[in-house]
């Protein structure tokens, strides 16, 4: 992927100095810490289009899945706006054979996988896309304890920013509700890694 790019720049560079078939100047933009770090912002932020104003600007993305040779266009927003999420269940740990004693994390954390997948098909509009998955659950290390705690992550990926924050306001009220039916404790912590590409 990022070496994909890197090298589609350094080649156009390349194509454009070599031919020089245009008037003007090219500015090459290579963006630092593009996945989670917001590179792109801090360019922003520091100033570069200030120092190199530019009359048009170009970017690319490339999709390993499509055809080779082929570029995509399209007016409005190309790639969506992502989310990091975090969710602590805390129960109370109870030996397997007795399960009565505790209050099942993982219980809680299988309907609240389930929940989730709710919230896009039964409260987005059909017509603005979104995505929430659901990929990591990690909890416990014993064949006979039922542990304490659980952790879920997953991402959402919208690309409008009125879905965006219904999504993020669902998971919260979704995790509270199956804290509630439960008995356990749940944190929720979202966080705004990309906006979405325009």
């Amino acid at each position: 992927g990022h070496d994909g790019h890197t090298t589609m720049l350094l080649g156009a560079a390349r194509y454009l100095a070599e031919t020089r078939d245009f008037d003007g100047t090219a500015l090459f933009v290579f963006q630092p810490a593009e996945e989670g770090l917001g590179g792109a912002r801090a360019m922003l932020v520091d100033g570069l289009f200030e120092r190199f104003p530019c009359d048009e600007i170009y970017g690319l993305h490339n999709t390993p899945s499509g055809p080779h040779g082929k570029l995509k266009i399209r007016p409005g927003p190309m790639m969506a706006a992502a989310d990091f999420f975090d969710i602590r269940i805390t129960g109370r740990g109870a030996h397997a054979a007795e399960p009565h004693r505790g209050l099942d994390s993982i219980v809680a954390a299988s309907a609240l996988v389930q929940a989730l997948q709710s919230i896009v098909s039964r409260n987005a509009d059909p017509l603005k896309s979104a995505v929430l998955s659901v990929t990591q659950i990690h909890a416990g290390a014993a064949y006979n304890v039922i542990p304490e705690g659980a952790h879920l992550a997953g991402t959402v990926r919208t690309f409008d920013a009125g879905m965006r924050t219904l999504v993020s306001r669902r998971i919260r009220e979704v995790a509270k509700g199956i804290a509630l039916a439960h008995g356990v404790e749940i944190e929720v912590e979202i966080r705004d890694v990309f906006s979405v590409l325009e």
